[in-house]
């Protein structure tokens, strides 16, 4: 009941071009295009999308926003290739939230701003390859990935709580690049009559962090370091899996999952500094019934994880 997960695929083509513009009231603007074509043996997919929104806010929330992308697609009756690339690029200024006194004693409104100046903007780039071959008793599939994101957070929840001069408003900040990829082989095979769907997986990340830090602010301008930290994280993930048709009604999904973190972290504040490294192992296991015609029922166990802040693995000082 607390976990999910989504599978977002991109089309490779379009049956129809697409163009779109919008308006409406605070501001709201949108324009979008998209469309395919075909290009030497393969489609061409590109749209790109450019938005602008103010809100209700006394203090208009400016939100700017374009992205972009370009895939091309190669395919034919048992392999495809892909090539994407995407970029998003926004900024804003925010009015966060207000204590509920100051709108009841008529300070301000109630869409109105103690401290206006808070903003933020992000962008990102990555560029993406995708491969998937079929060959006589399965598939292979590939993918590698690059990214480049930034991000520019000016918040004030406290305002003058901390610092009665300068007021309490702080930035977050990060600059990261991430290099990442993966391998898999699925294969049938027959186990005394049973069908066997195995599967084998390699999983692989690197993710540069340089810098990420927090930072006191005055009106939506950098102050002083608080904590800034430079750091790298190296992830391997192996998997495997065995999916088992006992019969018609009944199969067993069987996985073990590996995964290796290896963590540099060079922070401002000397005694968070370090190096850590470790493994966790997860296993799973499915057991699915189907009764009747489009019908399951299953019962699942095993072991998970999440990541958490890299940091937080050689702090000392909060």
């Amino acid at each position: 009941s607390s976990a999910g997960s989504a599978r977002i695929g991109l089309i490779n083509r379009m049956p129809n071009g697409l163009l779109s513009i919008t308006g409406g009231e605070n501001g709201y603007a949108r324009g979008l295009i998209a469309d395919s074509l075909a290009l030497r043996g393969g489609d061409l997919l590109y749209a790109f999308e450019a938005a602008h929104n103010d809100g209700p806010w006394e203090f208009g929330e400016n939100f700017r926003r374009v992205n972009g992308l370009l895939r091309y697609t190669r395919e034919d009756s048992d392999r495809r290739s892909t090539f994407t690339a995407m970029h998003y690029d926004a900024s804003w200024d925010a009015t966060d939230q207000v204590p509920q006194r100051a709108i009841d004693s008529g300070r301000i409104g109630r869409f109105g701003a103690i401290d206006p100046s808070d903003h933020g903007g992000t962008r990102r780039s990555s560029l993406s390859w995708g491969w998937h071959q079929q060959v006589d008793d399965g598939h292979w599939d590939a993918s590698a990935y690059a990214i480049r994101s930034h991000l520019d957070l000016f918040s004030n929840f406290t305002y003058f709580l901390d610092n009665p001069i300068n007021g309490d408003q702080f930035e977050q900040a990060e600059d990261r690049q991430v290099l990442g990829g993966k391998l898999s082989r699925s294969w049938t095979a027959n186990w005394g009559g049973r069908e066997a769907i195995h599967t084998v997986r390699m999983q692989a990340r690197y993710d540069r962090l340089d810098p990420v830090g927090l930072y006191t602010a005055i009106l939506g301008d950098r102050d002083q370091v608080t904590q800034e930290s430079r750091l790298s994280e190296r992830a391997l993930g192996l998997y495997a899996q065995t999916d088992l048709a006992w019969n018609d009604w009944l199969r067993t999904v069987l996985g073990l999952r590996a995964d290796h973190v290896d963590v540099d972290v060079d922070s401002s504040i000397a005694d968070n500094s370090g190096s850590r490294s470790d493994w966790i192992h997860s296993p799973k296991l499915s057991l699915i019934v189907a009764p009747w015609e489009n019908t399951e029922l299953f019962a699942s166990a095993g072991y998970g994880f999440h990541s958490n802040d890299a940091r937080g693995m050689t702090a000392r000082v909060t």
